[in-house]
């Protein structure tokens, strides 16, 4: 199974960069705070034909989140061979300093390599929400990179 998964994996997240937090989290009562989006290429939709990322309830045993009540995680589905998936959850803006870095922490669901792929990508446009704007800022993080052991935090 193919399948890419995006932008910022941020089922599991926290930024930090030169020692500052990202602002905000995913512990607001609205599902996903403000400014940020939720895309996909329409292939391996959820039931209903509804997109894959999913918020945790609070402290999930199944989802849990790195820090805070809640996570962000994305649904497995069988998408078929040969097809590629793409969800996207995308930030607001973020300014990242010269010489800055970009850190989070990822986990995966199951254990072994189910051939997802994560990738960080960066906007190199005004609009958010044009998935052909972004450029992938570090390589393909294979699940077994991004974890070796299922349920496991690491950071990326």
């Amino acid at each position: 199974m193919k399948k890419i998964t995006l932008l910022i994996f941020m089922s599991l997240l926290s930024f930090v960069g030169f020692s500052q937090t990202f602002p905000e989290g995913f512990e607001g009562a609205s599902a996903l705070p403000t400014g940020w989006l939720i895309l996909d290429n329409g292939v391996g939709m959820g039931p209903s034909n509804t997109n894959l990322w999913l918020r945790s309830g609070p402290n999930s045993a199944t989802s849990p989140p790195h820090t805070g009540q809640y996570a962000y995680s994305v649904e497995r589905v069988n998408i078929g061979i040969g097809n590629t998936e793409e969800d996207w959850l995308i930030t607001p803006p973020v300014t990242i300093p010269a010489n800055g870095q970009l850190r989070f922490f990822a986990q995966q669901g199951r254990a072994g390599d189910q051939g997802s792929k994560l990738q960080v990508r960066i906007s190199t446009g005004n609009v958010q929400n044009n998935m052909s704007s972004y450029t992938i800022m570090a390589a393909d993080l294979t699940e077994s990179q991004i974890s070796s052991t299922a349920g496991t935090y690491v950071e990326q």
